[in-house]
């Protein structure tokens, strides 16, 4: 076994994966749900949303192709149905999180839409099967394991703009991020709907 090799493909997939997932561009979102939310609770939620990115990036590693062939969905599907689902959120979110949702409505909002589909989407998805095809499993296990740390690292530590923009900042970024989001939805939504088109012409 060739460990320099082994740590070159990690490291492959670690980026691949840590520049699909960007964590960077759920900071915003993050730091509504964490408004007016104690430093203990908060830890609690992260981890939270965290495990469940490493559980849901496992199974399409280890399964992905089996679970979507055997349910007969294609990944046009899933981006069509996020998308969907992202602009419902992103509507919500212009109304304001943190006023309109109690504390553990916004929990759940740590699985859905942070976990899935803001972190581990459709794109995120195709790769890990494509990883399943090309790399040893084990080799992906630990890579996904390792993006997953990398994501909490990156979350962990946005708590720290939270105190230099201020609650005001946090509720402007959440508002930017609204937007962002549906036009993510838009172009996950066009994207498929272009996919289809191309697949029956």
């Amino acid at each position: 076994m060739d460990i320099a090799s082994d740590l070159g493909i990690i490291a492959i997939m670690v980026v691949q994966l840590y520049a699909i997932l960007n964590p960077v561009s759920v900071i915003p979102t993050y730091l509504s749900l964490m408004e007016e939310v104690d430093k203990i609770r908060r830890r609690r939620l992260l981890r939270k949303a965290v495990v469940t990115v490493f559980l849901l990036m496992l199974v399409f590693l280890l399964g992905g192709s089996f679970i979507l062939g055997f349910m007969r969905i294609g990944v046009d599907s899933v981006r069509f149905g996020g998308g969907i689902l992202l602009f419902v959120i992103s509507i919500d979110m212009l109304g304001g999180v943190s006023r309109t949702k109690t504390i553990e409505e916004r929990e759940q909002m740590f699985i859905v839409p942070i976990a899935s589909p803001l972190l581990v989407g459709p794109g995120t998805i195709t790769t890990l099967i494509v990883f399943s095809a090309v790399y040893p499993a084990h080799l992906g296990v630990i890579s996904v394991a390792v993006t997953a740390l990398l994501i909490y690292l990156t979350l962990r530590g946005s708590e720290q703009i939270t105190g230099i923009i201020g609650k005001n900042g946090v509720r402007a970024m959440g508002r930017l991020m609204a937007i962002i989001i549906a036009a993510t939805a838009a172009e996950m939504i066009h994207t498929a709907l272009y996919n289809w088109g191309i697949a029956k012409a």
